[in-house]
């Protein structure tokens, strides 16, 4: 390492940072397969953001461009379409209404088809399965040098070799990533903790409560349920806890009331991550003004109706990405299974210049139906639920127009009866006097494959 180079490291940040963030950490990503370039990209990912709008459209239009015309040339699925589909890179954004929704069901029935014709080196990876069977796909290998959760952690005051805590709920990333030599690289070489949050208790929430007191990481990423429940635990028992200078959360529905609770316990802002393993990080909320930040030159975002047609701005629909780095298998126009909406706003506080998604309210199985075609947010029925300390664990089922059911684990309290009345009648109120809502107490109520916890599901 240079000497000036030396100077500035020690000056600046602690010298593991420093030993981290421009040794350890690109000597491991690089042997993990990210590729030699990993802090470069990582380095050039946060510039871009703060370029002007306009040049930051002008750049994703081409990467959007590039990407439709491969799969045109090079993808069995979209070759048999090149003949009716007109591409311009000018006029991209309207071009792509031409390329067919892409559906878990067309990829399961087209499977090869929609590989490239080339040799791309890609790996295997699925859907998480949050609502039903699994999707495997091919992702471009390349796609490992963008480290979307890095690049998300600087969104909460996150830089490279700081600390960071993961407490998280997926059985498959844990297993990877906090065990033998992998936990050992972890904390040592790449800076992180890993904690597995999949079914936790009492003790567990302890431990990570002294985790965070002692390791005092820079930032935390967490399930979105399980950081709720620790806050929980901290206010329940009156523990004085560290402050990280944010906290980002995924794999859920981040409810503003939760937001602010969560925000309340640990004194930092909370930011939402959103994406998918199919496309990864599509987007990351601001500390600022709470709108999220799309990761623009990864992914590209539309917002359209039940037709599939473009919303108005400012209406909600359904969320469609097209990756913009994959080759392997290009991910074009990809119903994720997710409601939103666009943000308008160009000129955030933060001073980054991208899209923007006002908001994600959650997968379109959260939203109930009545049999006059009326739409209930699942976040309605969440509400209900919020102050009622003597349950622990709730989960809301439609299953058919007129039929609930509601699943509760309760603590070693007793059942308040006034509340089973009051949240009977709230459903009835949304949902029809004639809606039969039926209780039935858990023992447990366990996650999604994914280590996600839906709180709501319709199944109409």
């Amino acid at each position: 390492m240079p000497k000036v180079l030396i100077c500035v490291v020690v000056k600046n940040m602690d010298i593991i940072k420093g030993i981290c963030k421009y040794g350890t950490i690109p000597i491991v990503r690089m042997i993990q397969g990210r590729g030699l370039s990993y802090k470069n990209i990582y380095e050039d990912r946060i510039k871009k953001t703060f370029k002007n709008y306009d040049h930051n459209i002008k750049e994703r239009n081409h990467l959007l461009y590039e990407t439709l015309l491969y799969a045109l040339n090079h993808v069995p699925f979209y070759k048999e379409l090149a003949k009716d589909i007109h591409l311009s890179e000018e006029t991209v954004e309207q071009d792509i209404i031409q390329f067919p929704i892409l559906t878990k069901d067309i990829i399961r029935t087209k499977g090869s088809l929609l590989y490239s014709d080339e040799q791309t080196p890609y790996y295997i990876n699925t859907s998480g399965g949050s609502t039903g069977e699994p999707v495997a796909f091919r992702q471009d290998k390349r796609r490992l040098q963008f480290d979307d959760s890095a690049y998300f952690m600087t969104y909460a005051g996150y830089d490279l070799g700081d600390k960071y805590l993961i407490i998280w709920g997926s059985e498959r990333d844990i297993i990877q990533g906090s065990q033998g030599i992998k936990a050992l690289v972890g904390k040592y070489a790449l800076r992180y903790r890993m904690i597995n949050s999949f079914s936790m208790d009492e003790n567990d929430f302890k431990k990570c409560v002294e985790i965070i007191n002692t390791w005092k990481p820079k930032v935390i990423r967490a399930y979105v349920q399980s950081i709720y429940e620790i806050a929980q635990y901290i206010e329940r028992n009156r523990i004085n806890i560290f402050s990280p200078t944010g906290i980002i959360v995924s794999a859920g529905t981040l409810y503003s009331d939760w937001k602010e609770y969560i925000e309340k316990v640990f004194h930092c802002p909370v930011c939402n991550q959103y994406g998918s393993r199919e496309v990864g990080g599509i987007a990351i909320g601001c500390k600022e003004e709470g709108t999220l930040h799309i990761n623009m030159f990864s992914n590209y975002v539309e917002i359209l109706d039940d037709n599939y047609e473009q919303t108005e701005k400012g209406e909600e629909g359904q969320i469609i990405v097209t990756n913009l780095l994959d080759r392997a298998m290009p991910i074009i126009r990809y119903q994720i299974g997710d409601m939103g909406t666009l943000g308008e706003n160009i000129n955030c506080s933060c001073k980054r210049h991208t899209t923007t998604l006002k908001n994600v309210t959650g997968r379109t199985v959260n939203i109930f139906k009545t049999a006059s075609g009326k739409k209930v947010d699942g976040e309605y029925f969440t509400h209900l639920f919020y102050g009622k300390e003597w349950i622990k664990k709730f989960q809301v089922v439609q299953k058919s127009f007129n039929r609930i059911e509601i699943h509760i684990v309760s603590r070693d309290v007793e059942k308040n009866k006034e509340d089973i009345v009051e949240i009977e009648k709230c459903i009835q109120l949304v949902m029809g006097e004639d809606c039969n809502v039926e209780f039935f107490y858990e023992q447990n109520i366990e996650p999604s494959p994914s280590g996600k916890f839906i709180y709501t599901i319709s199944e109409i």
